[in-house]
């Protein structure tokens, strides 16, 4: 397993730039893109969590946004997106609602805010 992996599953989560360093804005909101382009591993996989990684890098670099990972301990998943960082809550709520996420992330609090 790599840092990166490691960090991953020992913070439950990370954005990431598209060059996959840690990006940890102290304000404003963390919304996904499009949920037809998430992607999960089985929380077992985490020798898979690089190449999701990489495909997830392109995307960021393509669309000109950022990497989403977070832990689903629950479901046993550990899921990728694209994401977006969004100043505005009224934005980010907005955009979260339209492209039928479940929650975004405040960065201020670090918690998630359901929709």
């Amino acid at each position: 397993m790599n840092e990166l992996s490691a960090l991953i599953l020992k913070q439950k989560g990370i954005t990431l730039t598209p060059e996959l360093k840690e990006f940890i804005p102290t304000d404003g909101y963390i919304v996904a893109l499009d949920r037809d382009k998430e992607d999960f591993v089985g929380i077992k996989n985490v020798d898979k969590i690089e190449k999701k990684l990489k495909k997830f890098s392109m995307l960021a670099t393509t669309l000109k946004c950022y990497v989403g990972v977070w832990v689903a301990e629950k479901e046993q998943r550990i899921y990728f997106d694209v994401t977006e960082h969004v100043e505005s809550l009224s934005d980010a709520l907005y955009k979260g609602a339209q492209r039928k996420q479940k929650a975004i992330w405040d960065c201020k609090n670090k918690e998630e805010i359901f929709i």
